[in-house]
């Protein structure tokens, strides 16, 4: 078996556990009648379980852009984001942790994206990381805002500039496609 293969392997297997995974807390929160993040308030918990869906969707668009993007640079951002949202997603779940706090994400962890194949996945890749991260600054903002938490502040911090150079990144990408 390829290296390559064996990736794809990993990647199928770890997708089917995402899934299936993300079912089984959905039936098990549903079953434990415990609302939604977005309904148990929105500091920290509520915060953080925002933080660690957004982690495990970037980490899994990232994997797909390694493997189908056209250009190096979007398959250099695909391996950025699989490596920052990695390392933000630890920070994530270790401050919970700390904390004792449940983070369990009720949504889905990762939509059915068909994003193209070629200079046309390498565009729809970019633009879908503009929208995502510009979208999830903004959130961040908002929450660094009315936060009175310091360790989730100090957090918030830290991730945001990650975000901002994937957006320029990914824009640079999108004014390159977009020349040809």
């Amino acid at each position: 078996m390829s290296l390559s293969s064996g990736r794809a392997i990993l990647g199928a297997f770890v997708l089917a556990m995402v899934v299936t995974l993300g079912t089984a807390v959905e039936t098990a929160v549903a079953a434990a009648d415990i609302p939604p993040l977005e309904e148990r308030g929105p500091f920290p918990a509520a915060v953080l379980g925002r933080l660690h869906l957004f982690n495990i969707q970037e980490i899994m668009m990232g994997k797909m852009a390694e493997k189908s993007g056209q250009s190096k640079e979007a398959r250099n951002l695909g391996q950025a984001l699989v490596r920052d949202h990695g390392t933000a997603d630890k920070r994530v779940m270790a401050l919970a942790k700390r904390k004792e706090l449940d983070v369990t994400a009720t949504g889905a962890t990762l939509e059915d994206v068909h994003l193209g194949k070629g200079k046309k996945f390498d565009r729809n890749f970019a633009e879908a990381v503009v929208v995502d991260h510009e979208k999830d600054i903004a959130e961040i903002k908002k929450d660094r805002e009315a936060s009175t938490d310091d360790e989730l502040n100090v957090l918030l911090d830290e991730l945001l500039p990650m975000l901002e150079g994937h957006v320029k990144v990914a824009q640079q990408i999108l004014d390159s496609t977009s020349k040809q």
